[in-house]
């Protein structure tokens, strides 16, 4: 939404109208930098205000976090007693805050921001499926594992194939000369190790449906699959944000360039900010 608004501004200034030299600070709006850390402390400070009212209404809603049985776990379930009527669906919280930080701050005519964004609504769908099944039923057990894995196998197709067929996606430059998506590089290294071809479409759907399983197996304990994405978020911005501008990831480190990878950085900052404000609540 806001860099519609510098588009808008700067289609003004150009055509000479009057008012616009007075908004010139809308400039800012077309950095990536500034949207990425405005949108850290937009969903930062969204979630910390939307938290309280959400975690009452989960709470009054009988939400309650079905615990695993003695029968089931021995010991541990000793660990986890204390956690029994804790509200579940909780990454409402994170879903809410991150969408909301996306639409104002990221260029939405990204078609890396639009696949990210599809991959994490369908995950999250299925989360609150499976948190809804278990509230509902009163058990531990939610989705089957055979729904969970064909759910995220299909998100996780559309994503890759997306990747691969559209053609700002697919191409990217490495010192010159250009290359494919499904050509795997090294930093450093100035021509890719090898070409997994289509074959890069079927590494995709690994990666996602590994990732996604990852944090579904550290979800359940205080703070620990919030602490993990923040830390991989974090990364990831610095890696989109480095492959995104020429100067830096392609001139000196050789990483593959493609100008769209830096707004990448805005949503992940927009997560990282909703995972700090969640930790608020989601820690022991």
């Amino acid at each position: 939404m806001f860099y519609l608004l510098y588009e808008f501004w700067l289609n003004a200034f150009e055509a000479g109208e009057s008012w616009a030299a007075s908004f010139s600070f809308l400039n800012i709006l077309q950095y990536t930098t500034f949207r990425a850390v405005m949108a850290c402390i937009f969903a930062f400070t969204l979630t910390l205000i939307i938290g309280p009212k959400l975690i009452l209404k989960l709470i009054s809603l009988k939400a309650g976090q079905p615990i695993r049985s003695a029968e089931e776990v021995h010991k541990l379930a000793e660990l986890h007693e204390k956690k029994i009527g804790t509200p579940t669906m909780g990454g409402l919280i994170i879903i809410l805050t991150l969408l909301s930080s996306v639409l104002l701050f990221a260029r939405l005519d990204n078609p890396y921001i639009q696949i990210i964004m599809f991959v994490t609504l369908s995950l999250a769908a299925l989360g609150f499926v499976d948190d809804y099944t278990k509230v509902k039923s009163k058990k531990s057990d939610g989705v089957s594992s055979k729904v969970k894995l064909a759910w995220q196998f299909v998100t996780a197709l559309i994503a890759a194939y997306f990747l691969y067929s559209n053609a700002s996606t697919n191409t990217y430059e490495l010192v010159g000369q250009q290359i494919s998506i499904s050509e795997i590089c090294f930093p450093l290294l100035k021509t890719p190790l090898f070409d997994l071809g289509i074959g890069s479409i079927v590494f995709f759907i690994i990666i996602i449906v590994g990732a996604s399983n990852a944090v579904n197996l550290t979800d359940g304990l205080d703070g620990l699959a919030t602490g993990c994405t923040l830390s991989t978020a974090f990364a990831y911005a610095i890696i989109a944000y480095v492959a995104g501008h020429f100067s830096i990831g392609n001139e000196y480190l050789n990483i593959p360039y493609n100008p769209l990878c830096a707004e990448v950085a805005v949503l992940l900052l927009a997560l990282m900010g909703a995972c700090c404000g969640f930790l608020w609540f989601n820690a022991y």
